[in-house]
């Protein structure tokens, strides 16, 4: 009897490489095969980040292999609002301004999901969502509120967790 994966999708929403900030949480395990042990069960992957990864392991499926910001954000970086957004983020009440503002993070990574409808149903078709880091969050956030998806985690260390309990017991 073969049992159907759990699709998962994982979301890197930092500039960083996304198998960088994988494995400052799992090391050497391979982040299939972390989910897993963790689910007692097969997984599906799909990876959403930046930048594609350039070793991960396992068999994922890239659903985003290099995501570009819309035209708004684009727009707003050759106005000079880049500039503004880093001498903003030196003190905490500046930083709680970007956080409001366009230029938040998390905000520029969900427009750039959302404005290419096959990276918004790769995310739709999964089961269960991961932000991985803090910009990924709204965006995991607003594909769990259009109720395609059953739940959503944050943080590998967090899922690691809720995992264990959730299918473990």
């Amino acid at each position: 009897m073969t049992t159907t994966p759990l699709r998962i999708g994982v979301l890197v929403g930092s500039t960083t490489p996304p198998d960088q900030v994988i494995r400052s949480t799992l090391g050497a395990q391979s982040l299939e095969s972390a989910l897993e042990e963790w689910t007692g069960q097969p997984v599906e992957v799909t990876l959403v980040s930046w930048l594609a990864p350039t070793t991960l392991g396992g068999q994922q499926r890239r659903a985003v292999a290099d995501l570009r910001p819309g035209r708004l954000d684009r727009l707003l970086q050759k106005l000079g609002a880049g500039s503004l957004y880093q001498f903003l983020s030196r003190t905490p009440p500046g930083r709680l301004l970007n956080s409001l503002g366009p230029l938040d993070q998390s905000r520029v990574f969900w427009r750039a999901i959302s404005s290419d409808s096959p990276y918004v149903e790769a995310l739709e078709a999964t089961d269960l969502l991961i932000a991985v880091d803090l910009p990924a969050v709204r965006t995991a956030w607003a594909v769990l509120r259009r109720g395609k998806v059953s739940g959503a985690f944050y943080g590998l260390g967090g899922t690691r967790r809720a995992f264990k309990d959730r299918y473990q017991h």
